[in-house]
């Protein structure tokens, strides 16, 4: 439960008392999503007008560079998961009674960060929704045609084959978003999600060439340098943290949430990143609230293990406390302490190494004091885990 109870670290200077009070916790939808709007205050104050200020200086590569260096190191972290638990679960909401101008101030801040904020990080308006909420939970990391562009199961995911191939897949899935979302949204969404989407994209490419003309060097790190920076940053987010895969008996991907992602506890990214280490209960649940998710695994925890403690001291499930739902067995859950999603993703590519070293950090959720045998169960089950999924199209083959 230390995450639970973790100091947030998503903002650095909260809005003003009166603010917050007056405007802000009236409307909230969630008690704790002021953490929330403080972090997207933050980022809706500085990126805005530090990108002024460089399209108002002189053109220099090295104030360019600095710009983005700054937004990155201070906010990518931080703005990245804001505006993905925002799009699952809008931090505001507006009474009943409320004028209309208030509900329109609210339903704007909602659809700031993947309509306007969302730019300042290399990521075209109104495509982050329909990636991520509709393309990759509903696809559930599925290879199937036309179901998660974003699937990470069929490519090799260990040692230099899987580095070789994660550049295939960055480019592919995240790199030419332009081509590829507006072509899912038409086959999966219908023609109005499609607009839109074409629309956020040709906006987001013709600010640059309007910008260009303002002042090209800075037009540059404000555009493309951005867009590439942030495809990679979250092709290797979302490989990391679907790298390991319970595969089905014939080798075929699953799409349970627990075959497709797993857990990172107590770890410092999850105080900076609104708990987003708890991937595998987000996908369970995606709109379980991100201050809860900590409480959910532990529930789950407890859950599993009075379901197997019955079991073996009276031999039979019948009778006992049910486990958790969508769990066929204990080994579908995986969770890790102490190490973060890039931690992983990196470690994976070092081969046996690399799954020692993640295996010492395996936490098991229905005996947590095997840890010295866990850690040989897990370093097997790694390389297991590793596997690129079969296609019901090759096996018929």
């Amino acid at each position: 439960m230390t995450d639970y109870h973790a100091k947030r670290q998503e903002y650095y200077v909260p809005l003003p008392v009166w603010i917050t009070n007056k405007f802000v916790k009236p409307m909230l939808a969630h008690e704790k999503d002021t953490a929330l709007v403080h972090a997207l205050a933050n980022v809706a104050i500085f990126a805005p007008t530090a990108a002024c200020l460089l399209l108002a200086a002189r053109p220099s590569h090295v104030l360019g560079a600095l710009y983005v260096a700054a937004l990155y190191a201070l906010f990518l972290q931080r703005f990245m998961l804001a505006m993905h638990y925002a799009a699952h679960r809008p931090p505001l909401q507006a009474p009943a009674n409320a004028s209309n101008t208030t509900k329109f101030v609210v339903a704007a801040f909602n659809e700031a960060p993947t309509t306007l904020l969302c730019a300042f990080f290399g990521l075209p308006p109104c495509c982050y929704r329909m990636h991520h909420v509709a393309m990759h939970h509903g696809g559930a990391n599925s290879p199937a045609p036309w179901r998660d562009l974003s699937s990470t199961a069929t490519l090799p995911r260990r040692g230099a084959r899987g580095a070789a191939a994660f550049v295939w897949y960055w480019l592919r899935s995240f790199a030419a978003l332009a081509a590829s979302l507006p072509l899912w949204a038409m086959r999966r969404r219908g023609i109005a999600d499609t607009v839109k989407t074409v629309c956020g994209i040709v906006a987001y490419f013709g600010t640059y060439f309007a910008l260009r003309n303002v002042n090209a060097v800075a037009a540059n790190y404000l555009i493309p340098v951005p867009f590439l920076i942030s495809s990679l940053a979250l092709a290797f987010g979302n490989w990391s943290q679907h790298a390991l895969l319970h595969l089905a008996d014939d080798g075929t991907a699953r799409t349970e949430p627990h075959a497709v992602a797993y857990d990172c506890l107590v770890c410092a990214d999850n105080a900076r990143t609104f708990n987003d280490g708890y991937h595998a209960v987000h996908h369970e649940e995606p709109t379980c609230h991100w201050s809860e998710m900590p409480l959910r695994y532990a529930q789950r925890c407890e859950a599993w293990i009075a379901h197997l403690e019955y079991v073996r001291d009276h031999g039979s499930a019948d009778g006992a406390p049910p486990p958790p739902h969508s769990r066929r067995e204990p080994c579908a859950r995986l969770a890790f302490e102490g190490l973060g999603f890039f931690d992983i993703g990196v470690l994976c590519l070092l081969g046996e190494y690399g799954e020692r070293t993640i295996a010492k950090h395996f936490v098991d959720a229905c005996d947590p004091s095997e840890r010295e045998h866990d850690s040989a169960w897990c370093a097997t089950e790694l390389r297991r885990r590793l596997r690129p999924a079969v296609t019901k199209t090759a096996m018929r083959h």
